[in-house]
């Protein structure tokens, strides 16, 4: 009986938005599940045998559906990954500024309407809680104009260290555990406020001395 209770579930489910309010993608997978709970449900109707293996099928095409998240489309088990996702639901829909340093991952939906906010409000942006951005939501944040703290990144892409380069205002990146040379080089040739960790910012100063040296010898 339970087996078919979940089974009706799925196909009520599948048909309208998903618990948290996420819409479903709507495509061949999502089209799938309806068609593999419709037919375990007219089996059931019948009082007709269900297949394990037909029940395997409907939780593999459930686990390959894809919601909506705020502009990017993941799976269940994508979305579960995110730490504190309810909290950052929450955030997403309600949060003040403040509270977006609480975030631990930004779509791009919700990126743009951050920078909005804060442009209006004009203030900074502070995001330390997150531990990766996408080049995506970088590029978005390079084009603010105003300081955004970003402590929490262990770890920035070539493509954001460039695009930071053009960012108007400071950026605080304390957190960096690594950077590759060409993001040394990228950053090196920032003026405005970073911050960056010792081991870091000694790398980022010794490229710079590195290349007063090589512009005085060609002279």
């Amino acid at each position: 009986m339970r087996e078919q209770e979940a089974i009706h579930d799925v196909t009520m489910e599948s048909e309208k938005k998903s618990e948290s309010g996420l819409e479903i993608v709507k495509n061949e997978d999502s089209e799938k599940v309806v068609e593999i709970a419709k037919d375990l449900n007219d089996k059931i109707d019948k009082n007709e045998p269900i297949k394990g293996e037909e029940v395997l099928d409907l939780r593999e095409a459930l686990r390959k559906m894809k919601f909506d998240f705020y502009g990017e489309k993941k799976t269940a088990d994508e979305i579960k990954e995110i730490p504190n996702v309810k909290r950052n639901i929450e955030i997403y829909e309600n949060g003040e500024i403040i509270d977006f340093d609480e975030v631990t991952y930004l779509p791009k939906e919700i990126a743009v309407k951050l920078i909005a906010k804060a442009t209006e409000a004009n203030t900074a942006i502070f995001l330390r809680g997150l531990h990766f951005i996408s080049d995506e939501v970088a590029l978005l944040l390079s084009r603010f104009v105003g300081n955004i703290y970003l402590d929490g990144l262990e770890t920035i892409t070539d493509k954001q260290a460039e695009l930071f380069l053009e960012h108007r205002g400071g950026i605080t990146l304390s957190g960096l555990t690594d950077l590759s040379d060409i993001g040394v080089r990228y950053l090196s040739q920032t003026s405005d406020f970073y911050d960056f960790p010792p081991k870091i910012k000694t790398r980022i100063e010794n490229y710079r001395n590195a290349e007063i040296q090589r512009k005085i010898r060609k002279i």
